[in-house]
């Protein structure tokens, strides 16, 4: 699904960039995240850096919608509230459920978990060291009022060869080269492994879940012309 009018933000950020993302009163804001943590680190974000943007943001009027709010609000040409704002937390750390999910309890939060499947089944790597939610996890998750569960692709978060020299690049916005046959993989190869994927994530989901899982979460590195 795509969601027209939407002004996304990848955090962490500074409360003042709230003034200036917040500032289209027609727009919905949608605040992405990653890993929240109780400390913070050089790639987490403290949870009371995300409570003050939060408290931040109520405290400016805006209101904060589900997934599907957005979606009723698309299909029936009806507008937002304004000022809104829409919770993503990207990448299914474990710490999801130890420090996001009490958070977004105690201020009854709605939030889309995008889950990117190829990751739960690999585990920690040396990339990503961080535990990963696992099949019955967010089978559970999805039960949860406040949570809608989406897809953040199988593994176009992950690099791939790019080109002969042997340069990682975005899975999601690049040609792969096939050095097996010398040679970059056409459109058509390249449509077929995106779509390929994007249903691998969406049956995965299916099977943890028990629900069809409709809602699409794109990175920066999933973005292309």
């Amino acid at each position: 699904r795509t969601v027209t009018g939407v002004q996304t933000c990848a955090l962490p950020i500074s409360v003042r960039a709230g003034l200036a993302v917040g500032s289209a009163p027609t727009g919905l804001l949608a605040l992405a995240y990653n890993t929240i943590d109780e400390r913070g680190s050089a790639t987490t974000l403290a949870a009371a850096t995300v409570v003050a943007q939060i408290e931040y943001l109520q405290a400016q009027g805006f209101r904060f919608l589900s997934v599907r709010d957005v979606a009723a609000a698309n299909r029936h040409h009806t507008p937002l509230p304004s000022p809104a704002a829409l919770l993503i937390v990207r990448g299914a750390p474990a710490s999801f459920e130890t420090v996001t999910l009490p958070l977004l309890e105690a201020y009854a939060l709605p939030s889309v978990v995008a889950i990117p499947t190829a990751e739960m089944e690999s585990g920690p790597s040396a990339e990503k060291d961080a535990p990963r939610l696992t099949g019955p996890r967010i089978a559970a998750l999805a039960r949860h009022p406040l949570l809608a569960i989406a897809s953040q692709t199988h593994a176009l978060n992950q690099p791939i060869a790019g080109n002969p020299q042997g340069a990682r690049l975005p899975a999601a916005v690049t040609c792969a080269y096939r050095p097996d046959a010398g040679r970059y993989e056409t459109i058509a190869e390249y449509a077929d492994r995106i779509s390929a994927d994007l249903n691998t994530s969406r049956s995965r989901l299916q099977e943890f879940t028990d629900r069809l899982v409709d809602v699409l979460v794109r990175s920066e590195e999933h973005t292309s012309e």
